[in-house]
């Protein structure tokens, strides 16, 4: 007979030992589930990382042969050199090392030549290639670099990569057709091979593309408008199960060592995990996490639908520095700009490398739109002191873009996509700034697109005018000068901002051609006037284009224009940001014997100390500095001295923007030589400064603001 109390002991133990073993499964059947979970997590996020690998790889052969001066002569000459481009690239498609196909594409979507296992076809574009194509040249003429996405092709995945066909130096602008460059266009079937090449670098069996994707263990592959349209898959690797078999004796022995022995295999098992996927990540130079580092955190954060801030930062003046001082300091600067880079983001963000001069910055979280921004604005407050590079002080900013979305609803490359938008905003309307992406920035893109088509046009059809603003005598009221202002009275559009299409020519490498626009009609116009000096603006891109010294001689030779009548006008952050380059400019400028005048003295850019005065005939006042000096003391004492400065150095001083007699006569008293404003004349044609100069002159004020000028109050050199 059983006794009782053993009975009831016996009633107690068994249901706590039923419920330990049960809690024991239930706790080894989640952790399996859960490494394996985490396995297939880790594989489909660097699955997708591998697919961008292919995509950035195509893209950048595609850059590397089309940002190139040969490239642009066969493709754009009047016969294009169809040998060049067979041996080149054709003939290289029947070796199916970078590509299988190649074509060209021009402006209207037309194929102008094209190549498939090293032998010419004749394609006819499928509307899903056609489509694509579209898009990414889009794309590559948006980012000045390669674009590149997948596409399905006769039951084949095909990676397409393009870029738009440009020479690298500038004498060869005009090559490229007024409708827009051509493409060359690379295409790469994924074979099986591939497939196999990508399981190997990521450590997963049975590697194989699919129709679509189904399961756990395979991943979407996406078209560039992010359509399914294909899927890769791969064998389960069941990391969690293989580690439950390897404790199955430990689990046999005791469970309580089990369990100790779980979830150090748990630990241990994560720990490699997050290793492999983390493998390459990291950028070499600055050390930082790269683009793929940051692709792969944003797929991450897609698969919990988590709100996030993304930054695209790219660095102002980095070329400056590197064009200067060369590329050992430009390396540093870089290390210098990711330690900031860090500085800034702390705890908050994640910082990335994305290339060359471009960063980025990645917050998450319900307040990632508030905590983006504070750490943009640090970065930018950081970024106003100089960077040392190789014990150097180099003065660099940054443009910023920032778009707030939560992942899931838009996906990471569309993120990416906005915010590289917004910070081409920012750079185009002054740079050092930030800009929030909205969709009014596409439509402000597409204007951008069409005023720039139609500046081409005009530039071919010499539309753009000269007009020239008088500048006084303060002592005998006589034109002692006359400055170049450059207008453009749009046939479409009216009178256009000068603001604008500077703005607009900058960013499509225009200011070369514009200003050599206005040299030559500036040149022909001042053989009319003997008696006064022309006064032109030189922007930074005619000053860097090669032979520029050669094209101002010459064309002053056909004008039959004495050099000696000719002052050109630079700006003071020219001396200040690039010292060596801008005396050199001086220097040669000065053999040809012009005058040079050193454009917004007093702007606070510079002190004193650091401008040689000595070689320039004439000094401009900052016109904001002009504008205070009436209702602000130390506005007028710095004018003064500024004057003073000058004088000594025997220089003539010019006050620019005077606007009201009682600025005038201030500027009179306080030593100005000269005076151009609207007080004494707008900017007029050509015919209108002959006609005044005709003209009996008096002393005192000349009225000459009923001529056609631009009816604007500040001044805006070409």
């Amino acid at each position: 007979m059983i006794n009782p109390t053993r009975r009831r002991l016996a009633r107690l133990v068994l249901p706590v030992l039923l419920l330990f073993f049960v809690t024991i499964g239930i706790a080894l059947y989640q952790t399996v589930s859960q490494v394996n979970a985490l396995d297939a997590q880790r594989a489909r996020a660097a699955m997708a990382v591998a697919l961008d690998g292919l995509m950035a790889s195509l893209a950048d052969y595609a850059h590397d042969n089309a940002a190139w001066d040969d490239a642009a002569r066969a493709v754009y000459a009047p016969a294009p050199d169809t040998r060049f481009i067979a041996t080149t690239w054709g003939e290289a498609t029947g070796e199916h090392v970078y590509a299988d196909a190649f074509m060209i594409v021009d402006a209207s979507g037309a194929v102008r030549s094209a190549y498939r296992d090293g032998l010419a076809t004749a394609p006819a574009l499928s509307p899903e290639l056609r489509r694509t194509l579209h898009v990414l040249r889009t794309r590559a003429l948006h980012s000045g670099q390669g674009a590149a996405a997948l596409v399905r092709r006769d039951g084949w995945i095909t990676l397409v990569g393009v870029a738009p066909v440009r020479p690298t130096s500038r004498a060869l602008d005009g090559l490229v057709p007024a409708a827009g460059p051509s493409i060359i266009a690379f295409q790469r079937d994924l074979t099986a091979r591939d497939a196999a090449r990508i399981g190997t670098s990521l450590q997963l069996p049975g590697v194989s593309f699919a129709a679509r994707p189904h399961g756990a263990t395979s991943a979407p592959v996406r078209d560039v408008e992010g359509r399914v349209i294909a899927g890769v898959t791969w064998a389960p690797t069941y990391t969690g199960s293989i580690a439950l078999g390897r404790a199955l004796p430990v689990i046999l022995i005791a469970g309580v060592l089990y369990l100790i022995a779980a979830g150090f295999a748990f630990n241990r098992g994560y720990a490699s995990l997050r290793q492999l996927g983390w493998q390459a990540m990291a950028d070499s130079l600055s050390k930082l996490p790269n683009r793929r580092a940051l692709r792969w955190e944003m797929v991450r954060r897609a698969d919990m639908k988590a709100d996030i801030g993304l930054a695209i930062v790219d660095l102002d003046g980095f070329k400056r520095v590197n064009d200067s001082f060369g590329h050992e300091t430009g390396d540093q600067l870089i290390r210098a700009v990711a330690l900031i880079l860090k500085q800034a983001a702390g705890n908050e963000a994640m910082a990335v490398r994305l290339s060359g001069d471009e960063f980025a910055l990645l917050a998450h979280g319900p307040d990632a739109h508030d905590t983006i921004e504070r750490v943009s604005q640090r970065l930018l407050a950081i970024l106003t002191q100089p960077v040392m590079a190789f014990k150097r002080p180099v003065q660099v900013g940054a443009s910023i873009g920032i778009v707030a979305a939560r992942l899931g609803e838009i996906s990471p490359s569309e993120a990416m996509r906005r915010a590289d938008t917004a910070m081409y905003e920012a750079k185009k309307s002054g740079k050092m700034r930030i800009v929030w992406y909205c969709p009014e920035l596409e439509r402000d893109q597409t204007e951008v697109a069409r005023l720039t088509a139609e500046l081409r046009n005009a530039i071919e059809h010499r539309e753009l005018v000269a007009m020239y603003q008088p500048m006084i005598d303060s002592r005998t009221g006589e034109v002692r000068a006359v400055e170049a202002l450059l207008r453009w009275p749009s046939i479409e559009h009216g009178e256009i901002s000068t603001r604008e299409f500077i703005s607009v020519a900058d960013q499509a490498g225009l200011t070369v051609s514009i200003g050599a626009l206005v040299l030559s009609q500036a040149a022909i116009d001042a053989a009319k006037w003997p008696d006064v000096r022309l006064s032109i603006n030189l922007s930074r891109g005619q000053l860097r284009s090669p032979g520029f010294v050669e094209v101002v001689a010459r064309q002053m030779a056909e004008a039959g224009v004495d050099p000696s009548r000719i002052d050109f006008e630079l700006r003071e952050t020219l001396f200040v940001e690039n010292p060596d380059f801008a005396e050199e400019v001086a220097r040669e400028l000065r053999l040809l014997g012009v005058g040079l005048v050193l454009d917004n003295f007093g702007a606070g850019h510079a002190s004193f100390a650091t401008l040689d005065l000595a070689q320039f005939s004439k000094v401009k006042i900052d016109s904001t500095l002009v504008a205070r000096a009436p209702s602000d003391e130390r506005a007028l004492v710095l004018l003064q001295s500024c004057v003073s400065y000058a004088h000594v150095h025997g220089a003539r001083v010019v006050a620019q923007g005077v606007e009201t007699f009682a600025q005038a006569e201030l500027m009179r008293v306080a030593g100005c030589d000269e005076i151009q404003g609207w007080t004494y004349g707008r900017p007029i044609q050509a015919d209108d400064v002959t006609a005044l100069l005709s003209a009996t002159k008096r002393p005192g004020v000349q009225d000459i603001s009923c001529h056609n000028g631009a009816e604007t109050k500040e001044k805006m050199p070409v």
